[in-house]
């Protein structure tokens, strides 16, 4: 289920953009507007979110053999709670799963009552897995996406608050980067951003020589347009460079892109 959280706005031909509390969207105030659509016509903006699970996080092995690394406990609480914990109130998450921890997956659904829709995608193996990106472009195939889509890491602990960072969507592909305040520290490890006055100009994937500190996470908003450069992207990727920071920087020299700044 997409969510409702923010309006584009006509008025005299010229296209804006109001960013609304989700409450007031669905108001009786904005209904009788989006009834009369005289003298602006309101257009309300929905977003899907995908939680991307499908991974083996071998680098954890044996701690994730038998247990899927979203699933794990920090401080009582499964990781993939703290993320739902945050997602708006209407928003119905596709949690994209593999077959081999489906089971695990579903049961902890169950205990959130339908808050969360499974789509488990046909891998046993890390071998087999689809990759993020991979598994992004068959769920906008599946399931026919054509909202903005937010997308969030299943293993992804953050902490800024994600109603900002919604709010915080120009309707180009945004971006949560982390300042980890030396770019050393992300040699090998991470993927990291080049940002210039908040537009994002350049990305590496886990470089040898970081060009910058800001340690880009598993947290992106992507408006609705680009969804079929995911695709277009996996059909030019060479083996080995369709993870998540290649896409970026292939999608950066297509599509203006700006960067959320947390530490």
């Amino acid at each position: 289920m997409a969510s409702e959280y923010g309006l584009d706005v006509v008025h005299g031909g010229l296209l804006g953009r109001a960013h609304l509390p989700l409450a007031l969207v669905s108001s009786p105030f904005l209904s009788t507007r989006l009834q009369h659509r005289k003298p602006c016509e309101y257009i309300i903006r929905t977003m899907q979110t995908i939680i991307l699970a499908g991974g083996y996080a071998k680098r954890l092995w044996p701690i994730t053999l038998e247990r899927p690394k979203p699933l794990l406990p920090v401080a009582g609480v499964p990781i993939l709670d703290y993320i739902v914990r945050q997602l708006p109130a209407d928003s119905i998450p596709l949690l994209s799963v593999n077959r081999r921890f489906a089971e695990q997956f579903e049961t902890w659904a169950q205990q959130r009552q339908g808050r969360v829709t499974l789509a488990v995608e046909e891998t046993r193996g890390e071998e087999e897995k689809l990759g993020a990106v991979g598994a992004l472009a068959h769920l906008i195939h599946t399931y026919s996406l054509n909202d903005d889509l937010l997308v969030i890491g299943g293993d992804n602990l953050f902490s800024f608050d994600l109603r900002n960072f919604i709010s915080a969507f120009r309707n180009r592909p945004l971006v949560a980067v982390y300042d980890l305040g030396d770019p050393e520290l992300a040699r090998r490890r991470y993927g990291v951003a080049v940002v210039e006055g908040g537009r994002i100009v350049g990305f590496q994937e886990k470089p040898e020589r970081p060009a910058s500190a800001l340690a880009a996470t598993a947290c992106y908003l992507f408006p609705r347009r680009v969804l079929p450069l995911v695709s277009a992207f996996l059909e030019r990727a060479e083996r080995g460079h369709d993870a998540p920071g290649y896409f970026l920087e292939w999608l950066r020299a297509r599509e203006p892109m700006e960067a959320y700044p947390f530490s």
